[in-house]
């Protein structure tokens, strides 16, 4: 018997390449996708943890039939969810406590004062124009032993060091 559609020469061969082709296509959108809905967002802050939930369940269940019948029976369970354990509370704006680095005022850290009790070596604090680090940069800057304060404005920018900790006054 003839094949009622025959097949030309080649064609299992490029059709199963271009079979080939898409599905590897495919596998590679599949993972795109992936990899943006599994990008962390540094954005999104999670939600404060909702009350524990108490549940009543209620249950009718009829038993088959047989030479006794009996009523149906009613079973009632109360369950309490666990607390969850609630969020850390999300800071929102700029810092008001922070350690050893270079912040942008404004942006990073708040304008205002702030103040040390110190630490176990010297504390140095630098107030500059830019974060270039260029020696032109700095409007002022101290090193000291013991407690220290520096105030800020918007626009500038503060360096730390020393592992001193800094709150805003």
């Amino acid at each position: 018997m003839t094949d009622p559609f025959p097949v030309h020469p080649g064609t299992r061969k490029k059709n199963g390449a271009i079979a080939g082709i898409a599905a590897l296509g495919a596998v590679a959108a599949l993972g795109v996708g992936l990899g943006i809905g599994l990008t962390a967002r540094p954005d999104v802050k999670p939600a404060a943890a909702p009350a524990p939930i108490e549940t009543t369940v209620t249950a009718t269940v009829s038993r088959p039939a047989s030479t006794v019948t009996a009523p149906p029976s009613t079973v009632v369970s109360t369950v309490t969810a666990p607390p969850e354990v609630p969020a850390e509370p999300v800071q929102t704006g700029p810092k008001t406590e922070f350690s050893d680095g270079m912040y942008a005022v404004g942006t990073d850290i708040a304008a205002g004062s702030y103040r040390t009790p110190g630490g176990e070596d010297l504390c140095f604090w630098s107030r500059d124009r830019n974060d270039s680090g260029d020696f032109n940069a700095i409007i002022t800057n101290d090193a000291f032993k013991g407690p220290g304060s520096v105030t800020v404005k918007k626009g500038e920018f503060l360096k730390v060091s020393g592992g001193c900790t800094w709150k805003k006054k």
